[in-house]
């Protein structure tokens, strides 16, 4: 029951956070160290070689989550904070704007 409860919070963090990802992954000013870490978490995540096995049942679909989390977590860490706090600017709804 707390795997799928964990699973489910992982789920959501990437959901929140794979917009704001994927807009920083294709701007030129991200530092290259930070893209390939994504990259490689990306290509563990739908590889078929696991830490786990896909075939136990949550348990397998788990490892992969983790990966994408950490693997977003370091991505977000070693990006610059001025151009995230763009990128978060450009993504908030229209009335949650800040104007520096």
């Amino acid at each position: 029951m707390f795997a799928l409860f964990k699973s489910a919070q992982l789920v959501r963090l990437l959901l929140q956070h794979g917009r704001l990802a994927w807009r920083l992954a294709r701007d030129r000013r991200t530092p290259l160290l930070p893209k390939l870490l994504l990259g490689a978490a990306i290509v563990y995540a739908i590889s078929p070689l696991d830490l786990l096995p896909d075939v136990i049942p949550f348990v397998g679909q788990i490892d992969d989550l983790a990966v994408l989390a950490f693997a977003i977590d370091q991505f977000f860490k070693n990006v610059p904070p001025w151009l995230r706090a763009e990128h978060e600017a450009a993504l908030a709804p229209p009335g949650q704007r800040r104007f520096s």
